[in-house]
């Protein structure tokens, strides 16, 4: 995110998306970028036949002060209002930057254990704290664990 600050600050833009490559976009905002990169449509959670891309927001936006004063009311949506506005308004007000890191959408379980189990795999040995509890745990070292508490095996993220 620090790289996406930056692109976005020396962009000038009053908003940035951050995209990233799915293969199956039906799920997610859809951008269509012309040659040059820039945005020039959304399309809002496309089938996957209709969609003109297989770039979707991460959901990550950066974006000044003066974007909001675009928003008409309380019910308008980045994707589906705002961003669009911000495009006909002229489009170098809207910049994008590509993800190449690694990206989950966490808005259903399966993303969300997914996203679980990246930040396990990942976590160093220098981070765990060893908890004195039966079962094998990985914690942070500023995690609180109290001292009545129980360990039970459910059943791993790998489903194994």
């Amino acid at each position: 995110m620090r790289q996406a600050a930056e692109f976005h600050r020396k962009s000038g833009a009053l908003a940035s998306i951050v995209l990233t490559r799915v293969g199956d976009p039906s799920d997610y905002g859809v951008a269509v970028l012309d040659d040059k990169n820039v945005i020039t449509e959304f399309q809002e959670k496309p089938s996957r036949e209709e969609a003109r891309s297989n770039l979707v927001s991460t959901g990550f936006y950066l974006m000044e002060p003066e974007s909001l004063d675009y928003i008409m009311d309380n019910r308008w949506d980045f994707a589906k209002n705002l961003f669009p506005s911000l495009l006909k308004l002229h489009q170098e007000t809207l910049r994008i930057r590509f993800l190449t890191a690694f990206w989950v959408d966490v808005g259903n379980l399966e993303g969300y254990l997914r996203g679980v189990k990246w930040v396990v795999d990942n976590m160093t040995r220098q981070n765990a704290l060893a908890t004195g509890l039966p079962n094998q745990v990985i914690a942070d070292r500023t995690a609180l664990i109290g001292h009545r508490a129980k360990s039970r095996v459910l059943r791993s993220l790998s489903g194994t």
